[in-house]
C-alpha cells in the first residue's frame, strides 16, 4: 500500500465510472466525502489513468489530490460545461456569484491540471491589476512546486528555474526526457503560464495555446465613467482577445458583473458564447407560470441561506450591490 492519503471522491472517481462526477457528488454522502483510504499501486494507476484522460473526471480526481477535498457541487457542474464548450469551440462566461470560488476552481486549478496535461503549450491570466494576476500565477507555482498532489499526478513536470521562475513568467520542463529533446517540443517564445493586470503592455505578443483565463477585469475605478468602460472594453477587443490567435487556447472569462454596460454584458450579447451563470440560490421555474424561482442555496456549505441574507441586510444600497454581487 502506498503511503498517500485521498478522500473517498478519487476512488469514486476512478471505480464508478458510469456516473457523472455531478451524479458521483450527489450520491456520495457527506460521511463518505470526510473518510480516507489509503490506495494500493493498482488504485493510484487507475486514478492516474483518469487524471490524465483530460476530462471532468480528470479535473476531479486533480482537485481532491490538491486539496485533500472533493471539489463543490457547482465547480463541478461548470467543468463539465467548460469541457463541452471546448471541445465545441466556444469561448466561456462564467457568471457567478461573490465567493463561489471562480479564481481557484478555474484559473488556479484548472489552469494547473491543464499545465500539466499539455506542458508545452503556454498560458495567460488575466485580471484586474499586475498584483493580483501574479499572485494567482504564483498560486500555480506554488502548486507545481510544492504541492504533494502534484507530485503524484503530474511528478515529471517539474519548474525550469533557468529558464524563468517568477513575475516575468514561470517556465516548466518534463524531468523524463532530454532537455534537449523537450526544447523540441516547446515551440513558443513564451512562458508556460504568467499573470498580466489588463492595462499590461506585455500582453502584447503573447499567443496562449492551453489557455487564457480573464479573471474579474472590472472594479469600482474602471466602471465608473462610460469613458472608463470604453477604455476597458477597447483594451478586450484590441489587446487582449487577439491573444487567442492563432492558437486558438481554451478560454474563460469568470467574472462578477457590475452593470447592464460593461465589457461583460457586451460579450454576452454577442451570442458567441458559451454562458454559465451561477446566482448564490438556485433558480428553478414554476412549472406552473413559467417565472423564474429562487431556491436552495447553491453552496449550502460555505454560504447558506442564513449567511446570504445576513449579506442582503448588510448592504446599504437597498439590495442594489447584494443584487449585482449575489
Amino acid at each position: 500500500m502506498l503511503p498517500y492519503v485521498v478522500h473517498l471522491g478519487v476512488l469514486f472517481g476512478v471505480s464508478d465510472r458510469g456516473h457523472s462526477p455531478l451524479e458521483k457528488a450527489k450520491r456520495m454522502s457527506e460521511a463518505q466525502a470526510e473518510q480516507t483510504i489509503t490506495l494500493s499501486a493498482e488504485q493510484v494507476g487507475q486514478m492516474l489513468g483518469v487524471i490524465r484522460e483530460c476530462s471532468p473526471d480528470g479535473y476531479e480526481c486533480f482537485y481532491e489530490l490538491i486539496f485533500n477535498k472533493v471539489p463543490p457541487r457547482h465547480v463541478m457542474e461548470w467543468i463539465g460545461a467548460i469541457f463541452k464548450a471546448w471541445r465545441a469551440g466556444r469561448p466561456v462566461l462564467n457568471e457567478a456569484f461573490r465567493g463561489s470560488t471562480k479564481t481557484t476552481a478555474v484559473t488556479q486549478i484548472l489552469g494547473s491540471y491543464l499545465i500539466g496535461l499539455f506542458p508545452e503549450k503556454t498560458g495567460m491570466i488575466v485580471q484586474v491589476g499586475d498584483e493580483i494576476a501574479k499572485d494567482n500565477a504564483d498560486q500555480i507555482a506554488g502548486i507545481i512546486k510544492h504541492n504533494p498532489g502534484w507530485k503524484v499526478a503530474f511528478g515529471h513536470i517539474v519548474p525550469d528555474e533557468e529558464k524563468g521562475w517568477g513575475d516575468k513568467g514561470y517556465w516548466v520542463k518534463r524531468a523524463d526526457m532530454d532537455y534537449g529533446e523537450w526544447t523540441r517540443l516547446k515551440t513558443s517564445a513564451d512562458p508556460t503560464f504568467v499573470g498580466y493586470g489588463y492595462t499590461s503592455d506585455a500582453i502584447i505578443g503573447k499567443h496562449p495555446s492551453n489557455f487564457l483565463f480573464i479573471d474579474d477585469i472590472l472594479n469600482e475605478d474602471n466602471t465608473r465613467s462610460a469613458r472608463e468602460l470604453a477604455h476597458v472594453k477597447s483594451v478586450y477587443s484590441g489587446t487582449i482577445w487577439p491573444t487567442r490567435d492563432p492558437n486558438d487556447p481554451l478560454t474563460v472569462i469568470s467574472f462578477t458583473p457590475w452593470n447592464d454596460n460593461d465589457v461583460y454584458s457586451d460579450a454576452k450579447r454577442t451570442n458567441m458564447f458559451e454562458h454559465l451563470f451561477t446566482p448564490v440560490y438556485a433558480r428553478t421555474v414554476d412549472e406552473k407560470t413559467g417565472d423564474a424561482v429562487w431556491g436552495e442555496p447553491t453552496w449550502p456549505e460555505v454560504m447558506p441561506r442564513e449567511k446570504v441574507e445576513k449579506k442582503r441586510q448588510e448592504d446599504i444600497t437597498g439590495g442594489v450591490e447584494f443584487a449585482r454581487m449575489y
